[in-house]
C-alpha cells in the first residue's frame, strides 16, 4: 500500500523544470481519482482527488498532491518509500497492536518500503507525496519504522564550501541526514544556509524541498523563476538546470532520490 496506490490515467509525463506545489491544485482544481480500493479498507470510502506534479515510470517515482475523505485501511506492507507533507487534517499510522503515531497538518513524515502499516483518518486530509517504488527491488528484510521529521534536530556545519559555484558565497551551511533507504538512493534530512547566490547548474537527482524558514528563488537562466517561503514546497527533477538566490538564511527539509 501507498497513498495514492496508483497514478491516474491523466498523469503527466516526467517534468523537466522546477515545479512549485499548489496545495489545492493548479488554478484551484483537482482531478477526481475515485474511491480507494474497498478490499483494502476496514471503514470509510476514501474518495480521492489530486494532481500529479511528476511521474517517471521507468524510475518508479511519482510526486503530487492528494486529498481524501475519511477511511481506515488494513495493515499491509507499504509498497514504496513514501515521504509526506501533511497539508490539512490528521492521520494515525498504526504499525502493530498498540503501536501508532499520529500526525497533523504542518508535519512531515516518512513510511519506509516494506513496513506494515494501517492508515487511519477520521476526517478529510490533504498531503504532498513523494513516492518511490524501486523497479525490480528485492523485499526489505527489516524495514525501518515510520519517521516523523523533527525540524529541531541539531545541524552540523558543512566543512567544505566551494566558492567557485557561487556568485555570492554563503558564510556558512549546515545539514543533518535523518533517513537513508537501504540501497542509499533515497535520503531525507534538514539543510540550512546563510544568504547566497549559486550559479545555474544541472543536478543528477530528484529533489523535493520544503521550506521551513526564510525565502528562496530558484531560476533557470531562461527567465523562469520560482519563489518559496515557509510552508511552501518546490520540486526539482533529475537533469533540471537551475540556480539559487536567497537574501536571508533559508532552512529546508529535503527528500532526494539520487
Amino acid at each position: 500500500m501507498s497513498m495514492p496506490a496508483t497514478a491516474p490515467a491523466s498523469s503527466p509525463a516526467a517534468v523537466r523544470s522546477i515545479a512549485k506545489v499548489a496545495p489545492k491544485g493548479p488554478g484551484g482544481r483537482l482531478e477526481d481519482w475515485g474511491p480507494w480500493d474497498p478490499a483494502t479498507l476496514i471503514a470509510g470510502e476514501g474518495r480521492q482527488k489530486g494532481y500529479m506534479i511528476h511521474e517517471d515510470e521507468a524510475e518508479g517515482l511519482s510526486v503530487g498532491v492528494w486529498h481524501a475523505s475519511p477511511m481506515t485501511g488494513r495493515r499491509e506492507p507499504w509498497s514504496s518509500e513514501e515521504f509526506m507533507i501533511l497539508l490539512e487534517g490528521g492521520v494515525t499510522v498504526e504499525t502493530g497492536p498498540g503501536i501508532a503515531e499520529s500526525y497533523r497538518a504542518g508535519e512531515c513524515f516518512h513510511i519506509p518500503r516494506g513496513r506494515a502499516a494501517a492508515w487511519q483518518q477520521t476526517g478529510p486530509i490533504a498531503k504532498v507525496f513523494f513516492i518511490w517504488k524501486p523497479v525490480g527491488a528485492a523485499p526489505v528484510a527489516a524495514p525501518a519504522m515510520p519517521l516523523r521529521i523533527d525540524t529541531k534536530t541539531p545541524l552540523a556545519d558543512d566543512e567544505t564550501i566551494d566558492p567557485k559555484i557561487f556568485i555570492r558565497v554563503p558564510e556558512w551551511q549546515r545539514s543533518v541526514g535523518l533517513y537513508d533507504s537501504p540501497c542509499g538512493r533515497l535520503s531525507i534530512g534538514l539543510w540550512q544556509s546563510a544568504p547566497m547566490q549559486r550559479t545555474e547548474a544541472s543536478f543528477s537527482r530528484n529533489e523535493l524541498m520544503h521550506i521551513l524558514e526564510g525565502e528562496v528563488t530558484l531560476f533557470d537562466g531562461r527567465g523562469g523563476e520560482w519563489t518559496a517561503g515557509p510552508g511552501e514546497t518546490l520540486f526539482a527533477p533529475r537533469g533540471c538546470s537551475y540556480g539559487w538566490r536567497s537574501s536571508v538564511p533559508v532552512k529546508k527539509i529535503y527528500c532526494i532520490l539520487a
